[in-house]
């Protein structure tokens, strides 16, 4: 058997090998964990100028409509506070449900036509969420 032959056929158990090694790397990694982040709050900080907020569990925080979040880290909810409140979440660019979870490093922003509008983030356990605008803290 002459060397390229070789090579030949070697060439389907290496591209088998890089397939499964690409999807174990993939399967096994955990984005969005405390120890590590989809986004760092360093970034958010210092690129965005986002503004870090730790919830505790249950804990709720009113901000303003129009106002960009990001959840970082943990569990949270995002309910609308009136009726015309829209949660679009732009990362995926789809309008949510009246009450929606957030996904670690998601863009979500709440629009309404009251200017006057709030809309709720509650924690289900620790979190950082990442905000522009106003909140209620």
């Amino acid at each position: 058997m002459t060397r390229s032959r070789e090579i030949t056929r070697l060439i389907p158990f290496a591209i088998a090998a890089v397939i499964l090694f690409m999807y174990i790397s993939s399967v096994s990694a955990q984005p969005g964990t405390d120890a590590d982040p989809v986004i760092s709050l360093s970034y958010l900080e210092s690129a965005l100028s986002y503004s870090p907020v730790v919830l505790e569990g249950g804990e709720d925080l009113d901000i303003a409509c129009g106002s960009p979040v990001i959840l970082v880290t943990g569990n949270c909810f995002i309910m609308p506070g009136t009726d015309d409140c829209h949660i679009i979440d732009l990362t995926d660019g789809d309008v949510m449900d009246e009450s929606a979870s957030m996904d670690p490093g998601h863009l979500y922003v709440v629009i309404s036509t009251d200017d006057e509008s709030t809309f709720t983030v509650r924690s289900i356990q620790s979190s950082t969420i990442a905000i522009t605008g106003g909140s209620g803290r």
